[in-house]
């Protein structure tokens, strides 16, 4: 049998969202457009569709809008904490 231990502090929630992102406030400028695969209130993980220049550590300006029926427009602050190819998984701070 398969078990799966999850201990995130936040539940995330799988979704099909576009929106762009941008460095912010660092010496290296890289932008795109990404495809969110899954949000929590901590952050997310997205597709990129070009990581050259982006660097776990780096600050991003995440800008997306939400499914719900409000179709929130979303401005959010962004830490690299994971990089695998053009999968980036950020967790959400404050600026």
């Amino acid at each position: 049998f398969f078990t799966l231990l999850e201990f995130r502090k936040e539940r995330r929630k799988r979704v099909n969202l576009k929106g762009t992102y941008r460095t912010f406030g660092q010496y290296t400028h890289c932008e795109g457009k990404m495809l969110i695969s899954d949000i929590s209130r901590g952050g997310l993980m997205c597709q990129v569709t070009d990581y050259r220049g982006l660097e776990k550590g780096q600050i991003l300006r995440l800008d997306y809008i939400l499914d719900d029926i409000g179709q929130r427009k979303i401005n959010k602050l962004g830490l690299i904490r994971h990089k695998h190819g053009m999968k980036v998984g950020c967790e959400f701070i404050e600026a």
